[in-house]
């Protein structure tokens, strides 16, 4: 039988690949920007990138993050994978969520974006705290923890997810 648990992941997972279908879905049409192709967007270079990239690109490394971290999680919580992995694990997460929270504050989207980016900074900052109670657990060492903090801030950050790219400009689309 499925566990809470085990839905919960898995409508996170849906959610994560509906949402980044909707950007790509309803994104611009047309030539990649060759300059930005395969970089990551930092404070340094979020304003070289369209909003529609620089969005994306934090929305896919944030998911591809999140999936990283509840693998190595789950793998902590069987004794598959030590404390101090899991505690490095929590570290890096949480330099690559800061600097993706630094992309956000350096941006300068114009108004129709403002209310996306600033969502999605509220996003990480929630996912942020998700990462500092998932520290507490791990250095605790209970491997059967009561989650009820932990899954909070993941569907917080979650929510403040689907109001970023719910807020994200659509323009109309030209058949000529």
């Amino acid at each position: 039988m499925a566990s809470a648990k085990g839905i919960a992941i898995t409508a996170a997972i849906v959610v994560g690949v509906i949402g980044a279908s909707m950007l790509v879905w309803f994104g611009p049409q047309g030539e990649p920007n060759a300059a930005n192709s395969g970089r990551d967007v930092t404070a340094d270079n979020i304003n070289s990138f369209r909003n529609d990239e620089a969005f994306g690109s934090i929305y896919t490394r944030h998911q591809n993050l999140g999936a990283e971290v509840e693998f190595e999680y789950d793998k902590w919580k069987a004794g598959d994978v030590d404390s101090s992995q899991m505690l490095r694990t929590v570290a890096d997460a949480k330099a690559d969520v800061a600097e993706m929270i630094g992309a956000l504050a350096a941006a300068r989207p114009p108004e129709e974006w403002q209310a996306s980016f600033g969502h999605y900074g509220g996003a990480l900052d929630r996912y942020s705290s998700y990462l500092d109670e998932m520290d507490m657990i791990v250095r605790a060492s209970d491997r059967n923890p009561d989650e009820a903090n932990l899954d909070t801030y993941r569907q917080n950050s979650e929510e403040q997810v689907e109001l970023a790219a719910s807020a994200i400009p659509v323009s109309p689309v030209s058949f000529n």
